[in-house]
Parts: C-alpha cells; sequence; structure tokens
C-alpha cells in the first residue's frame, strides 16, 4: 500500500473542475500502494502480522522523501493478544489501543476491558492494518506538514479512526477542520461518535451525505483518502462499497480529476497503480512525498471472485502482488 501527495494551482475545486487545464502547475501527490515485501530493495517495507495470529506487529512506516529515504530505522511492537482478543482485533478501534502500547515501549498485553464494543458485522468496514498505515500517513504527509491547510476534505470516513488518531499525535490548530463525508449511516454515526468522544467533534466534522454533493457546500483544495479500490468486473461482491471500478482506481481517478491543489491518497499495487499515476500526471499533478507497507490480501481481496480478476488483472500487467500477498 502507497500513500501519495499531490498539489496545484490555488482555487476551489469547484471553480478548477471547470478551469481548461492544469498542465505547468505545482502539484503535490502523495499515494499510498500495496506491495510485496520481496519486492523492495532498500528495507523501506516492513511486514505486518496477519490479524488472525496472536500476536500483532506494529511497525513505524518508513519515510521517503524527494525519493531518499528518511531513515534506514524502525521500531516494531509486538502485542499479544488472546483468541478473544485476536477477534476483536477486527474492530477497527483495537489499532488505537494498540498504537498506545506502541508509545510506551517493547510488548505488553492488550486487556478486552480496553477494547470498545464491536460495529454489527457488515456495516462498517475495518481493517486494523491498513487504518493504521492511513492514518501515519495522513499525519506524516499532511498535518505534519507546515504547509497543511486548515481545512481539509476526505472522501469516505469509516469509523474515523486514522484520522482521529492522526489529530490526536499532532499538535491542535486553531480553526482547523476536517470534513469527511461518508454515505453510510452506520459509518458516519459511529465516526462522529468516536470523534466527539475524544473532544474532536469540532475539529473532524463527519457529514452522512454524498462527498460531491458536499463540496458545493465545502469548497476545499486539499483532498485525503482511502478509496474503495477493490477490482471486479461489477459490484456484486461480498462488500460492494469496497468496489473501485474494474480496474479498483476507478474512483481514485476521479477524486484526482476533481481539480484539488492537494491530494493525499493511498493506492494499491493490484488496483492498475501505472494507469493511475499516468492519470494524475496528466492533470498536473507530481508525487511530492510518499509513504510504502506490504498488506496482506484480506477478507475481501480473497473473494474468490475478486481474487481470479486481480489474478487475470496482473496477467496483463495491471496489478502487481507476490505470492505471500500485496
Amino acid at each position: 500500500m502507497h500513500g501519495i501527495r499531490m498539489h496545484g494551482r490555488t482555487g476551489s475545486p469547484v471553480q478548477q473542475r471547470s478551469a481548461a487545464g492544469r498542465h505547468g502547475s505545482k502539484l503535490k501527490l502523495v499515494t499510498s500502494a500495496a506491495s510485496s515485501p520481496s519486492s523492495s530493495s532498500d528495507g523501506s517495507l516492513y511486514s505486518f502480522q496477519p490479524i488472525s495470529s496472536s500476536t500483532l506487529t506494529i511497525p513505524e512506516t518508513s519515510s521517503r522523501q524527494n525519493g531518499h529515504s528518511s531513515s534506514p530505522s524502525t521500531t516494531t511492537t509486538t502485542v499479544i493478544l488472546t483468541e478473544q482478543q485476536a477477534t476483536m482485533a477486527k474492530s477497527a478501534a483495537l489499532y488505537e489501543v494498540l498504537e498506545g502500547v506502541a508509545k510506551t515501549g517493547g510488548s505488553s498485553i492488550v486487556t478486552s476491558t480496553a477494547l470498545p464494543g464491536l460495529v454489527p458485522a457488515g456495516q462498517v468496514f475495518v481493517c486494523p492494518e491498513e487504518s493504521l498505515f492511513y492514518s501515519q500517513a495522513v499525519e506524516k504527509l499532511v498535518l505534519s506538514r507546515p504547509d497543511c491547510p486548515n481545512t481539509l476534505v476526505e472522501f469516505g470516513a469509516g469509523d474515523g479512526s486514522p484520522i482521529i488518531s492522526a489529530l490526536l499525535k499532532v499538535p491542535p490548530v486553531a480553526g482547523r477542520a476536517i470534513h469527511a463525508f461518508e454515505i453510510s449511516p452506520a459509518s458516519a454515526q459511529l465516526a462522529a461518535a468516536n470523534a466527539a468522544k475524544v473532544g474532536l467533534g469540532d475539529t473532524y466534522l463527519v457529514h452522512n451525505s454524498c462527498f460531491w454533493e458536499g463540496l458545493r457546500q465545502t469548497p476545499c483544495d486539499c483532498i485525503i483518502s482511502n478509496p474503495p479500490y477493490l477490482p471486479a468486473p461489477d459490484d456484486d461482491i461480498m462488500m460492494p462499497g469496497l468496489w473501485g471500478g474494474r480496474d479498483g482506481a476507478g474512483l481514485t481517478r476521479e477524486l484526482l480529476s476533481a481539480g484539488f491543489d492537494t491530494a493525499m491518497l493511498l493506492i494499491s499495487a493490484y488496483s492498475n497503480p501505472v494507469l493511475t499515476l499516468q492519470h494524475a500526471r496528466e492533470q498536473g499533478y507530481a508525487v511530492e512525498d510518499f509513504l510504502c507497507a506490504p498488506l496482506p490480501f484480506g477478507t475481501y481481496s480473497s473473494e474468490p471472485r475478486v481474487r481470479q480478476w486481480i489474478t487475470e488483472m496482473k496477467g496483463r500487467g495491471e496489478a502487481f502482488y507476490s505470492q505471500r500477498g500485496v
């Protein structure tokens, strides 16, 4: 999985959507793309253990700026879970608890009493490893930067944990507002409740509405998102909300065509990343910074119909992964 940052000329998305073109403007692209651990020769990729394991390794994702690794060292924390806790790890809120453990250094036992209740299955997509990576990308590639704008928009909020976690790690900024547009009522309700619970209800504003309609009311120059990226012939899959188009990158390309000055998006290596980056370049974007980390195939990407489609895409040079996963 890669996180990538892009930047463009001044102007709201609505204004720029009608502009003739963006070529020649300075654009920042931050992407995150899934990659195989074996595909890295510079040690920039680190393994996440499957969530079904009794242990979970929390790595600090490496950062690269201008093509160079910012640091060759990393720190990892292994958290030992009981069988019940490993099951509860499917709750998106768990990784925040694990991050708290990681801050203390070393290994620790996470008690089940520290974990909030689970959301009814099938209503809210959760993946602790992916959420942790998205949170790190938002924190390091957007919120921690001196040029971070005060107003950002997010396409899809999920349970809100990635952004909430990132906001808690950076110094508070007066007037900062992240408007998240989440079409799922269950996800929007959970994300808003999670933000309010930690006092971020006025900073992380979750709207249960269409992203494109929301932009008319909230013009903004910077977008962050982990957009749906599962490729399949159609959305007749286990979780249709994760369908990103036939090649998995249809929604991503729509977001890159919306005219934002700055975009920080996650991009999967099995969702036609080459075409996605070519499209970004055609929109006038250039990669400014990125993070990357390997993630294994999960429940929904391992669905036979989806996995077979990804295999066919790999044969056409549209998907990249190893036998160990992506």
